[in-house]
C-alpha cells in the first residue's frame, strides 16, 4: 500500500514538470515574436529592396545561360560521322548495270557505285588518276602507257591486274557483245606490258585520249572470262550478281513497297579508303510523284534528277540542300541528213529557222543555257561568229515556198498531193515530250505538220539510237569537259551502230575534226575546230536546244557531296566514298 508521502511527492513532481513545459513554450514563443515576426515585419518594410535583389539574380542567371547556348556554336556543332544508311531515289528501272551495257540514268548510277575506271574527274572537272596510278604517252601522242594501282581487289577479294583491263576492252570491241561503247573503241589496241601496266596503241594521236578511259568500267576476268561473248548482255552478272572494284558491292536487288531497292555495303576493303556510309540503297521509282512524296516523308536522304516543274512540290517545312549541277552535254535536234525530205541543207535551215529556242527555254522556267553550235559556250573552238540560224518563221516561209511546199487552205504545205509531214522520236523522260510538243506547236505556224513520236527510255538505245531508227531524233549527247565531237559529226560515225546520229557527211568537217583532235596546244586545236564550226553552221545538220543540268538534293543531314560541272549525271558519285548520312554534336577542331 502507498503511502499518503509517496502521493504527494509524486503530485509535486509532475506538477514542477508541467510548469517546465509551459515555460519552455512561453520561451518559445517570445523566440519566435522576436526572430521572426519582428524581422518579417522589417522585410516587408522592405519589399522593393529584396525584389530587385531578386529581379537582378534571375538576370543574371539567364544572361549566363544565354552566353553558354551562344558560346557553344562556337566550339560546338553537329558534325558529320561515319556509319549509317543512305537512301536516294531515282525515276526508272534496273535493267543492265554491267558498265558496258549501262545506258538508262538508273542503271548507269548503279554501275558508277560498284565498278571503278582507270581514270575519272575531279571537282574542277581534271582528268584524274582512279584504278590508274600512273600514265605517260610517247612523243607522236600514239601510245598510252597505263600503270595500275597494286592495291585493288576485286568484291570477291582478287587482285585486280592488267588482265582485267585488257579483257574489257577486248570485250567491248567484240561486235558480238554489243556494248554501247563499242563504237568509240574501234581501231584502238590494248595489250598488257605487264602485271600492273596496259598499252594502248592509237591509229593515230589522240589528244583527249584519257577522257576516254573515264567512262563504262572495268571489268573481272575471273567472273566473265569463260562467258560466251553473244550470252554476255543476257547474263545474270549484270543484273543480281555483280561484282565490281568501286567503293560498294552488291549485297541485293529488294522489292520493297512497290520499289525496287538495289542495296550496296561499303567495300571495307576500297583501295582510296574505307567510305563513310556503311550502306547505299539506290530505290527506282515509276514517277516523279511518288519519289518526291517518299522524300518529302523522310524516308529518303536525297532524290535525283528532278525537273523544274517538281520544284515546288518538295516540302518547304524542312531544311534541304539543293545542287544544280551543269551537265556538259547538249541537247539537239538530229535531222537525218540522208532522208529524202531533209537531205537538202536548205530544208534543214528552214527548219532551224522556224524553231524559236528562246520559247522553249521559257517553257523550261528558264534553267538552262542555249545551244547554238556543236560545241558548247566556252569550250575549245567555239565561236560566236559561227552559230546556227536565229529564230525567223519568215524566212523559214520563204525557203519552203522556193523549195515547193505551198501552203494550202488548211494552213498545211503541200508539194502536189504530198504534205508536208515529219516524225519527231524522242524519249518518254526528261523535258524532252515538252520540248518536242513546244517544237509541233512551233512547225505548225508556218504550215509544217510534225508527228511526236514517244518510246520508252529502256529500250530508246537499242531501238532507235543503234539502228537510227528515225526521221528526226530529239536527244542528248555528252560532249564532254574536253570538246571532242568526233563521234558524233565525223562521216565515219554516220552509218548505222554510230552515234553521227544526224548521219552528217562534210569533207570539210571531217578534215576539221581530225586535225583538232590530234593537237594538245590549246591555240592550236582552236584553230583547226574553225572550218567545222562554219561548216557545221552552215550545213545545219541539227538544232542545238539547250544544255541541260542535273537536280540532286538531299537532306540536310546528308554531307559530303561537291557538286561541280559533271559530263554525266552518275559522276555525281565521284567521290562518293566521302560522303556521310550521319551526324553529332561534337566540339570543333582548332
Amino acid at each position: 500500500m502507498v503511502s499518503r508521502y509517496t502521493k504527494l511527492r509524486v503530485k509535486r513532481r509532475v506538477r514542477h514538470q508541467q510548469m517546465a513545459i509551459e515555460q519552455v513554450s512561453t520561451d518559445a514563443n517570445k523566440q519566435f515574436e522576436h526572430h521572426v515576426v519582428r524581422r518579417w515585419r522589417n522585410l516587408v518594410g522592405v519589399k522593393r529592396f529584396v525584389a530587385g535583389w531578386l529581379l537582378l539574380m534571375a538576370i543574371l542567371a539567364g544572361g549566363v545561360y544565354l552566353q553558354n547556348e551562344n558560346l557553344s556554336a562556337n566550339y560546338q556543332s553537329d558534325q558529320p560521322v561515319a556509319g549509317g544508311t543512305y537512301r536516294e531515289g531515282i525515276v526508272g528501272e534496273f535493267t543492265n548495270i554491267n558498265p558496258i551495257y549501262a545506258s538508262t540514268n538508273s542503271d548507269r548510277s548503279a554501275s558508277k557505285l560498284i565498278f571503278s575506271n582507270l581514270f575519272k574527274y575531279d571537282q574542277n572537272g581534271e582528268v584524274v588518276e582512279d584504278l590508274a596510278s600512273d600514265w605517260k604517252v610517247n612523243k607522236n601522242g600514239t601510245v598510252y602507257t597505263v600503270e595500275l594501282r597494286q592495291d585493288a581487289r576485286w568484291h570477291d577479294g582478287k587482285p585486280l591486274t592488267a588482265e582485267d583491263v585488257v579483257f574489257t576492252y577486248n570485250r567491248i570491241q567484240n561486235p558480238d557483245v554489243r556494248s554501247v561503247l563499242n563504237a568509240s573503241w574501234q581501231g584502238i589496241k590494248v595489250q598488257i606490258k605487264d602485271k600492273y601496266t596496259v598499252t594502248f596503241t592509237l591509229p593515230n594521236s589522240f589528244a583527249p585520249f584519257l577522257h576516254s578511259l573515264t567512262k563504262g568500267g572495268i571489268l573481272p576476268k575471273h567472273v566473265l572470262g569463260s562467258v560466251n561473248p553473244e550470252q554476255m548482255r543476257s547474263n545474270q552478272f549484270n543484273t543480281v550478281e555483280p561484282i565490281g572494284s568501286g567503293p560498294f558491292s552488291y549485297s541485293e536487288l529488294a522489292s520493297n513497297e512497290g520499289r525496287n531497292e538495289l542495296r550496296l555495303k561499303k567495300n571495307s576493303d576500297y583501295y582510296l579508303g574505307e567510305p563513310n556510309i556503311s550502306q547505299f540503297y539506290l530505290i527506282s521509282y515509276e514517277d516523279q510523284e511518288s519519289l518526291i512524296s517518299d522524300f518529302n516523308g523522310g524516308k529518303l536522304a536525297a532524290v535525283g534528277g528532278l525537273k523544274a516543274v517538281d520544284y515546288t512540290a518538295i516540302s518547304k517545312d524542312r531544311n534541304h540542300v539543293w545542287h544544280d549541277v551543269s551537265l556538259t552535254n547538249g541537247v539537239f535536234l538530229f535531222l537525218k541528213n540522208s532522208d529524202k525530205k531533209l537531205a537538202d541543207a536548205e530544208m534543214r535551215s528552214a527548219l532551224t529557222q522556224a524553231t524559236d529556242v528562246a520559247s522553249i527555254l521559257k517553257a523550261l522556267n528558264g534553267r538552262f543555257v542555249s545551244v547554238d553550235s556543236a560545241l558548247l559556250k566556252g569550250q575549245i573552238g567555239y565561236d560566236p561568229k559561227f552559230v546556227q540560224r536565229g529564230h525567223n518563221p519568215d524566212r523559214a516561209s520563204v525557203i519552203l515556198n522556193k523549195l515547193g511546199w505551198k501552203k494550202a487552205k488548211d494552213g498545211w504545205r503541200y508539194k502536189g498531193d504530198d504534205k508536208l509531214t515529219l516524225v519527231l522520236t524522242t524519249q518518254n523522260s526528261d523535258y524532252y515530250p515538252r520540248v518536242a510538243e513546244e517544237i509541233k506547236s512551233q512547225w505548225a505556224k508556218v504550215g509544217i505538220n510534225l508527228e511526236v513520236q514517244l518510246v520508252d527510255e529502256g529500250s530508246v538505245q537499242s531501238n532507235h539510237i543503234i539502228p537510227h531508227n528515225y526521221q528526226i531524233f530529239l536527244s542528248g549527247i555528252e560532249i564532254g569537259h574536253d570538246p571532242d565531237v568526233y563521234v558524233f559529226w565525223h562521216s565515219s560515225q554516220a552509218q548505222v551502230g554510230g552515234y553521227n546520229l544526224a548521219e552528217y557527211k562534210s569533207a570539210v568537217a571531217d578534215s576539221s575534226l581530225e586535225n583538232g583532235r590530234t593537237r594538245s596546244d590549246e591555240t592550236l586545236r582552236d584553230a583547226k575546230y574553225q572550218p567545222f564550226v562554219q561548216a557545221w553552221a552552215q550545213d545545219a545538220p541539227a538544232i542545238g536546244i539547250y544544255q541541260p543540268s542535273y537536280v540532286y538534293v538531299q537532306q540536310a543531314r546528308a554531307a559530303g557531296f561537291e557538286s561541280s560541272s559533271i559530263t554525266a549525271s552518275e559522276e555525281r558519285y565521284n567521290d562518293v566514298s566521302n560522303w556521310f548520312i550521319n551526324t553529332e554534336v561534337k566540339d570543333i577542331p582548332y
